[in-house]
């Protein structure tokens, strides 16, 4: 089979570390990568930390280690290891490292050369401390040539306001990326282990390079196979 273009897929870490007592659910990523195999296109991966890095970040805390500084490379350190969880589970057929740190800033930045022609999936996990990992899905798809990223989270996509706050809150199909801006509230800073639907740099990014961004639940799949595939979704398309 020839594989197709590149899709930038960015796993929230909610959908692969929902709980305490499934701090990385296999379960999950055998069905998510059991649909991409059908899919004719090569996959760059990420994922964040999820609640793996929730109970690190309150250990800390607990301990009166709370430094912003500090939370920030812990994050980085534990999205990490999810990623490369994530990059086992697909070793069959991936990239047999994860593309982070130094090597991942390399390659984003078009300084370092790397052959994927011969995989399906490469897994991208996270870089330097300060940035989230949709911010890292985004400077993938800038170094591959691609116009969007799929954001699958656990809401099923972007609302007017706080649906849980608001039980009016109307689901956005498509809005433009200052729209998006308004509704978080134009924050000015990244908050690790924030909770925002796209984290305000990438988002800022994305807007000035002119990538789409498809926010959806990744617990429906067949939905998922939908958006990957062009078709219609329900979700919310930011541009």
């Amino acid at each position: 089979m020839i594989l197709k273009n590149w899709k930038v897929i960015k796993i929230g870490g909610s959908l692969l570390s929902p709980s305490d007592d499934k701090q990385f659910d296999f379960n999950y990523a055998y069905k998510f990568k059991s649909l991409l195999d059908t899919l004719n296109f090569r996959f760059s991966l990420t994922t964040g930390g999820g609640r793996f890095t929730r109970i690190i970040f309150q250990k800390l805390k607990d301990e009166g280690l709370d430094n912003k500084s500090d939370l920030h490379q812990v994050g980085v350190s534990t999205s990490n290891v999810n990623n490369e969880l994530l990059r086992v589970v697909f070793s069959d057929v991936a990239f047999p490292r994860v593309l982070r740190y130094k090597e991942y800033d390399d390659y984003v930045a078009g300084n370092l050369q790397i052959d994927f022609e011969n995989y399906k999936y490469l897994v991208a996990g996270s870089s330097q401390p300060g940035r989230s990992n949709d911010w890292n899905a985004l400077q993938m798809a800038k170094a591959l040539g691609v116009n969007e990223v799929i954001i699958l989270k656990d809401i099923d996509g972007i609302y007017s306001s706080d649906p849980r706050d608001n039980p009016d809150a109307k689901l956005q199909n498509k809005i433009t990326w200052k729209q998006y801006f308004d509704i978080i509230g134009n924050p000015t800073d990244f908050e690790p282990g924030g909770n925002v639907p796209i984290d305000i740099f990438a988002a800022k990014d994305a807007y000035q390079l002119g990538i789409k961004f498809y926010i959806l639940t990744g617990k429906d799949l067949e939905n998922v196979k939908k958006a990957i595939t062009g078709k219609d979704f329900h979700g919310t398309i930011v541009y």
